[in-house]
């Protein structure tokens, strides 16, 4: 007796081996798990990659800072002005650029020879990771002043807080920072002093 394979009719003239309609549904069902694994793959490598273009703003947003420290410490009030946005605003005040140079020529005439002690800036960078906002309090002594305990807890702000307590010339920056090219450009700076009880203008 001749065995006739069985058959699936599809439409009206078309006819396909089952065997052959199980096979290609098979390798349809492989081909979208390895779509769907690689779809996951790609997601989590974006995902990855955003996490470490963050990591890497930040760190660049610090090093700014810390750059802006060393250039007041030097009076070098040309090279802070580079850090910043040609439509750098400061608060209180709304000071421009021009009233900028104003008051930091007063205040390192004032101060004379200077450091600027800080701990660890916070930095949240906005999403679209054009823009991002930096705080942080700072002390300005005198070049002379040794305060080694604060400058071993730069990554404690709480403890930096604590330490320096209510005896101290205290202030805290709050810098509102542009994106500019790879790098970054303070485009609003907010001065608070230190009241005892927290900050204001």
């Amino acid at each position: 007796m001749i065995m006739v394979p069985r058959r699936v009719v599809v439409g009206q003239d078309l006819l396909i081996p089952r065997r052959s309609m199980n096979v290609t549904c098979q390798r349809l069902a492989l081909g979208n798990k390895k779509l769907f694994r690689l779809v996951f793959l790609f997601g989590i490598a974006v995902l990855c990659m955003a996490s470490c273009a963050e990591r890497d703003d930040v760190r660049v947003i610090r090093t700014l800072i810390e750059r802006g420290a060393v250039l007041a410490e030097k009076h070098d009030i040309g090279g802070i002005l580079e850090l910043a946005s040609e439509d750098l605003q400061a608060l209180p005040g709304a000071l421009d650029r021009r009233q900028v140079r104003g008051v930091l020529w007063r205040a390192f005439k004032y101060y004379g020879a200077l450091r600027v002690i800080y701990p660890r800036p916070a930095v949240d960078v906005e999403k679209d990771s054009a823009h991002a906002l930096a705080r942080f309090p700072f002390l300005i002594v005198k070049k002379e002043h040794s305060l080694p305990k604060l400058e071993a807890l730069y990554n404690d702000p709480p403890g930096w807080l604590d330490e320096v307590g209510e005896n101290a010339d205290l202030y805290r920056l709050k810098l509102d920072l542009i994106k500019n090219g790879g790098g970054w450009l303070v485009n609003e700076v907010h001065l608070e002093r230190f009241t005892g009880l927290g900050f204001r203008e």
